[in-house]
């Protein structure tokens, strides 16, 4: 796989935030703001702020009106979004490069200086209730949220990022400036841009209009996960067919063998057709229409599990087919022929996900947040290209305990 290798341009401010730059051809620009504060940096009384903060950023500023920044954007043909997880809080936006210094100054704006007006509050509590009840409607999503509230029973990173509607209601103007005044710290903070743009002048505007903001670094340190439970759980629902997480402790996301991790993911059921559970579960037994392996890595735990969807009666033998493949995998040294497969799956999987500019932004954002660099493509294809199979039974072995699995089904 011929890639060429990426030049990023990294830089630190006096007040501590920091830059990443990934130069591109493209008339099309990507940039955003991530924030080290998420989720499990709530307090008891503060379940949903994370989110509703994302939610009233773009509701009105020091210098704008809500209509205002919506506009600053998207009458210049942008595009301009946001999201929270359990440990991130990101702002980003697609434009045409002539449009940098707006953009750099309005995420600025939207970080820094919103003031969070009562009404909008009122509003867009509503909104985000909303949007906890359309989420109850999801099953097939609900159930990973509902798995990690059991999964993390003690600890802040498993509650769930929308909050419940009482924490909602009950958040204050106050406790949102509070809680942004807490986490909102500069030290925290990343630039992150993929363009056309000489990298001086990015650090021009980003002096301009955010170093131009006090220094404020992180006194409070994160309440680690020293445990995690293991649990069998059936929760009784109306739906028509089974839902069903199953689930262990994994690795960090910083933790060295990760990315072998990722390739046994991939190999259980990726998005490929190919994969092992799809191919037994599927293919092979008729016991399901959809089943995928997912890798959620934070900064001090990780969660590796398996979902499916499948008749009632069939979640038993789905859940023992499961269970003999990772035995397989445990016991069974992949052959020449599948690792060569197995690497040359995720590697093209990675290189078509780095053509969308977007995703390789925010992604570099979150590595140089972590790790105060990012690796290139091509540094991540080289550590695929050298995962051996001895590796991948050692960490299968690591990791595939079948007595600390966790089960919830949905039924």
């Amino acid at each position: 796989m011929n890639l060429v290798k990426s030049t990023f341009f990294t830089h630190q401010f006096s007040n501590g935030v920091r830059l990443i730059h990934l130069p591109s051809s493209s008339s099309v620009a990507h940039c955003g703001v991530v924030i080290n504060t998420g989720t499990r940096d709530e307090l008891k009384n503060e379940h949903g702020m994370a989110h509703l903060l994302e939610h009233m950023a773009f509701k009105g500023t020091k210098n704008r009106k809500a209509f205002h920044i919506i506009g600053r954007i998207e009458d210049v043909g942008g595009e301009i979004d946001a999201y929270t997880t359990k440990e991130l809080t990101c702002f980003y936006t697609s434009f045409l490069n002539r449009h940098y210094k707006r953009t750099l100054e309005l995420l600025s704006d939207i970080t820094f200086n919103a003031i969070y007006p009562e009404k909008e509050i009122e509003k867009e509590k509503d909104v985000v209730l909303e949007e906890i009840q359309m989420y109850k409607d999801s099953p097939s999503e609900l159930i990973f949220d509902d798995f990690e509230e059991l999964f993390y029973a003690k600890h802040p990173i498993g509650r769930n990022i929308l909050g419940t509607p009482k924490s909602v209601k009950a958040i204050s103007r106050q406790n949102i400036r509070d809680f942004r005044q807490r986490m909102y710290n500069t030290d925290q903070i990343v630039i992150t841009s993929v363009g056309n743009i000489k990298p001086e002048m990015l650090v021009r505007w980003g002096e301009q209009y955010f170093n131009a903001h006090p220094a404020s670094f992180r006194q409070e340190k994160r309440e680690e996960v020293l445990s995690t439970e293991v649990f069998d759980k059936v929760m009784k629902k109306r739906t028509n067919q089974a839902h069903c997480i199953t689930g262990i402790e994994a690795y960090h996301h910083a933790h060295p063998k990760r990315y072998i991790l990722r390739l046994i993911t991939n190999m259980l059921a990726g998005p490929a057709m190919n994969t092992r559970l799809n191919l037994e579960l599927r293919e092979k037994k008729g016991l399901v229409y959809h089943v995928e392996s997912f890798y959620t890595a934070y900064s001090d735990s990780g969660v590796l599990g398996i979902y499916f969807g499948t008749d009632k009666a069939k979640v038993d033998r789905a859940l023992a087919s499961i269970q003999k493949e990772l035995k397989k995998l445990r016991e069974q040294k992949a052959g020449t022929l599948q690792m060569s497969r197995a690497r040359n799956q995720l590697m093209g999987q990675i290189a078509i996900a780095s053509e969308n500019y977007s995703n390789m932004m925010l992604a570099m954002g979150k590595n140089m947040l972590f790790f105060n660099t990012s690796d290139t493509i091509k540094e991540t294809i080289d550590r695929i290209e050298r995962i051996t199979a001895e590796e991948v039974l050692e960490v299968s072995n690591e990791i595939f305990k079948q007595d600390l699995f966790s089960t919830l089904i949905y039924k």
